[in-house]
């Protein structure tokens, strides 16, 4: 003889799986955001490293011991 389920187990089963989903959404919202900030960061960093790039590809005109006078 088979055991029927109440309807208070079918519940909690259905509430822990839909809770289980939840967490799967979460989960993947989490790791997707994560993915989109460490993009973030290496396009901030590649950009200044751009800059600085070309900052130092201009070259200084004079070197930096003309430009301050000798102190006493």
């Amino acid at each position: 003889m088979r055991h029927r389920k109440t309807p208070e187990e079918l519940f909690t089963r259905e509430y822990k799986m839909f809770e289980y989903e939840l967490q799967q959404y979460r989960r993947a919202d989490l790791i997707r955001e994560a993915d989109t900030q460490r993009l973030v960061r290496q396009v901030r960093k590649a950009r200044r490293a751009a800059r600085r790039a070309a900052k130092d590809a201009e070259g200084r005109v004079s070197p930096d011991s003309v430009r301050y006078t000798r102190a006493a």
